[in-house]
């Protein structure tokens, strides 16, 4: 007889074991300023794959939205808090590249599923890397390699040009446009970078170590956002001025360097009501020497941020809400819509 009490309690904890909706967390690190209605495309997605019958009463899904893909590389924080702290199973992106790199890497420890919807570069092709990672992009930059160089080969084109912009997404696609390219014998006589910047005296003490340390110069030329054409250009001067690293300049220095110029692009779009004085200060606010607003107003119109703001528009102008009235008045007894 005593033994009945337990059995009984151990048979309802079963029950309401078996009964439980199992309910698994989904982290989505998306990126600031893109798919801002992401959040809500992910809860209409959910809602239907419950209407269909996917989803059954006994699971549940519950998607937890953070923003990641910023200047500070916060996806990957914003992943271990997360998993550690929200309990998360799962994961969708983060959008970018370089932060689903480390995630993914971080969900492969945890061994738990990880989803990329915009990872395009071929180095997640690596499974014995990245065990967890799937990938449900409609485009690679390994099958956009491929496709075009098929295409290249189709109409006979054996010598092609990249032209190409900075940073190092555009090094990665570039790098595997290359290898692809040398694989269907395809010969790249030339790469033209549009924003190609200059390279300060830092950048060429930088590039003149690493190569004595055996980086190559495809490797350099994707460190410093150029071209391997610039890396090449230069250690030739370099080698011609006697290990001389200091150019000549003609034009006045810079004032503002690349950290100056990201800042005062980055304080408008937090605050779109900034004047250009005001930008300055709030930048530049313990900076020995400041630059002019002259200069902060060219580098904010070479953005495209202009000091100009679209005003709100009536739905209908006090003009036509007169024509409208009047012509009201004049139809109060018009027969056009009257019973036949």
């Amino acid at each position: 007889m005593s033994k009945r009490p337990e059995r009984t309690i151990l048979w309802i904890l079963s029950v309401v074991w078996l009964a439980a909706t199992v309910k698994v967390k989904v982290g989505h690190i998306g990126a600031v300023n893109v798919m801002k209605n992401g959040d809500k495309i992910l809860e209409l997605s959910r809602r239907q794959l419950v209407e269909e019958g996917v989803l059954g009463d006994d699971f549940e899904i519950e998607i937890v939205n953070q923003m990641g893909c910023g200047e500070a590389f916060e996806g990957v924080a914003v992943g271990a808090d997360m998993y550690h702290v929200q309990g998360v199973r799962a994961f969708l992106g983060p959008y970018c590249n370089a932060e689903l790199d480390a995630v993914a890497k971080m969900a492969t420890f945890w061994n738990i599923p990880i989803i990329g919807y915009m990872a395009s570069s071929n180095v997640f092709a690596d499974k014995s890397i990245y065990k967890t990672l799937a990938r449900v992009s409609l485009r690679t930059t390994n099958s956009l390699a491929e496709a075009t160089a098929a295409m290249l080969k189709h109409y006979g084109f054996g010598k092609v040009a990249i032209v190409t912009n900075t940073g190092a997404a555009a090094y990665e696609r570039t790098a595997a446009f290359e290898e692809v390219f040398h694989m269907r014998d395809i010969n790249v006589v030339k790469k033209k970078n549009l924003w190609e910047k200059d390279l300060t005296d830092n950048d060429k003490r930088a590039i003149v170590v690493g190569r004595q340390n055996g980086l190559t110069m495809m490797t350099l030329a994707g460190m410093f956002g150029v071209t391997e054409a610039c890396i090449s250009q230069f250690l030739k001067r370099w080698k011609a001025q006697d290990g001389t690293v200091k150019s000549q300049r003609t034009e006045r220095p810079r004032v503002i360097d690349r950290n100056g110029d990201r800042n005062i692009l980055k304080t408008p779009r937090t605050n779109p009501r900034l004047t250009a004085p005001a930008i300055r200060r709030e930048v530049f606010l313990n900076s020995p020497s400041p630059p002019s607003v002259s200069t902060v107003k060219r580098r904010l119109n070479a953005a495209g941020i202009m000091g100009r703001r679209a005003v709100k528009k009536p739905l209908i102008s006090e003009k036509n809400r007169v024509a409208r009235v009047k012509w009201a008045k004049e139809h109060l007894t018009s027969t056009m819509f009257h019973k036949g």
